[in-house]
């Protein structure tokens, strides 16, 4: 599940507009894929503009000869840099023929990606919409002993028919046989492996261990399902990069005070006051209002009272229909 990618599923098809702006920028592109362990297949190198494009070729045949021909190529997937009328006929080309969907999206390197996003899916249809598909990942966003468990289990109860957990890659062992529902468990060499061939979206050291989520998890969850899981601050923003990929909602679980989380802590059998102390600590860093603004999420503050159960399902029903 963790292995490197390797062979022809290792090359990739670069998909980006061919404006100059974007094609002088194509080197950024092909290093970026090369970090996440991939061998581009470069579009502009294989085909100069002034050659195809905007030579004797023309627009027509030379998006027709790299949509049917280069791409088809490239079994690892298609990276989008950009949106343009010929980038989006790629994307429905490749959703068309690849049931996997191996297709991810980099709006971040289009500064005008809104406008011509806009323009092209009112033209051509968003083909993202398509590649989303239409199950949701609820993400709980809380510090450690914030109710992320309780309540995962609570809407596995009444929603297993509608909803899945995804899994978190980790090297500690299973304290307990439920605690494989939450988890994949891997040795520490497979777990640095895998990070260094970029198989994680995030990857963090906390209390001696290594934890790491995974969106080929997700999008293998995501095809049968709508699904949950726990993440860190870094991992949502990690996902909220990905919003173009999956359907996802955050919610953050806030507890309502220092006695609400201590409580929480000893239910839990943490009960070492230093280790207490710890999370207390760290429980501002899992305020998103305040660590990342930017991430549209809902913000639920629980008190451990029997209003807690509504606020939760309150949140969560809405997408199981």
């Amino acid at each position: 599940m963790l292995k490197p990618v390797r062979g022809k599923e290792a090359i990739v098809y670069i998909a980006a507009p061919s404006r100059r702006t974007m094609q002088d920028r194509f080197h950024e592109f092909a290093e970026h894929t090369r970090q996440a362990g991939f061998a581009p297949i470069q579009t502009f190198a294989a085909g100069p503009y002034e050659d195809f494009e905007g030579g004797p070729v023309g627009r027509e045949d030379t998006i027709q000869f790299f949509t049917f021909g280069l791409q088809r190529l490239a079994p690892g997937g298609t990276r989008v840099y950009g949106a343009s009328e010929g980038v989006y006929k790629e994307v429905w080309d490749r959703l068309d023929w690849d049931p996997e969907k191996r297709i991810r999206v980099f709006p971040q390197f289009d500064p005008l990606w809104g406008e011509n996003h806009e323009k092209w899916s009112k033209v051509l249809g968003d083909p993202f919409r398509e590649l989303r598909g239409s199950h949701t990942l609820a993400v709980l966003v809380a510090n450690r002993a914030g109710g992320k468990t309780h309540w995962i289990e609570e809407l596995m109860k009444h929603f297993a028919n509608k909803l899945a957990r995804v899994k978190t890659f980790t090297t500690r062992g299973p304290r307990d046989e439920n605690d494989k529902k939450y988890y994949h468990h891997v040795t520490k060499e497979q777990f640095e492996a895998a990070k260094k061939s970029c198989r994680f979206l995030e990857s963090v050291h906390k209390y001696g261990d290594y934890y790491g989520s995974s969106l080929d998890e997700i999008k293998r969850v995501l095809k049968t399902k709508n699904a949950i899981c726990a993440m860190t601050p870094s991992g949502a923003q990690a996902l909220y990069e990905c919003r173009l990929e999956i359907n996802v909602v955050f919610i953050n679980l806030i507890p309502a005070s220092e006695a609400v989380l201590l409580k929480n802590m000893r239910q839990r059998g943490i009960v070492d006051s230093a280790k207490q102390k710890v999370i207390l600590d760290d429980a501002k860093n899992f305020i998103l209002a305040d660590t990342h603004k930017h991430i549209p999420h809902t913000r639920i503050v629980l008190d451990r009272s029997e209003a807690d159960r509504q606020k939760v399902f309150d949140a969560i029903v809405p997408l199981l229909k």
